[in-house]
């Protein structure tokens, strides 16, 4: 009769350690990790509005030049596409003008009479962004009354993502003896545009 009751004994004993063994690894899942992660989403390129000042008064006699500057809004790349962008100013050429119009058939200066004197410094705004050497302002002596976009800053793709600043920009502007006593004016179109 004693080996009858010892198995049974042995195969309960058996079984509830198989259920621990159980519940131990359904607990596990309960304690790991879960995955994390972030959306960005890009913002705008904007900024470079031009602040333009008239140039110092001329007094004709020999070929004479005068000076002007120019400031230079921060340019806000935020669009995380590293892209990189061209600012650009259109300067017609210097046309006589009267009350609130441009003269029809009236007297000009010969176009490329304005150059850059004093080329922009480009400054990171703040400590984040691609390095300032990744935006190329203007070369001084660049022509700018040429009837066509110049590029008066532009950073390379992968460059010119964040905020930068510039210093002001000098002009000048050379008028040759022969010219007309009127007052001239030019329209300006300034953008800031995808590079290509």
């Amino acid at each position: 009769m004693m080996k009858n009751i010892s198995r049974p004994v042995k195969s309960i004993a058996a079984s509830l350690s198989v259920v621990g063994l159980l519940a131990f690894s359904q607990a596990l899942p309960v304690h790991a990790a879960a995955d994390t992660g972030v959306t960005i989403t890009g913002g705008s390129l904007s900024g470079g509005a031009l602040t333009f000042a008239n140039f110092t008064p001329i007094t004709l006699g020999t070929d004479t030049t005068a000076t002007s500057t120019w400031a230079i809004a921060n340019v806000t790349d935020a669009r995380g596409s590293g892209a990189g962008w061209h600012l650009s100013l259109s300067l017609s050429q210097l046309t006589e003008y009267l009350g609130a119009a441009y003269i029809a058939g009236g007297k000009t200066i010969p176009t490329g009479s304005i150059k850059v004197t004093t080329a922009p410094i480009v400054a990171l705004v703040g400590s984040t962004g691609s390095a300032s050497t990744t935006v190329t302002p203007v070369s001084a002596n660049t022509a700018l009354d040429t009837g066509s976009a110049v590029t008066l800053a532009s950073a390379a793709a992968d460059g010119g993502m964040g905020t930068y600043s510039f210093s002001s920009m000098t002009a000048t502007l050379t008028v040759p003896a022969n010219v007309y006593a009127k007052l001239y004016k030019s329209d300006a179109t300034v953008s800031v545009t995808t590079a290509p």
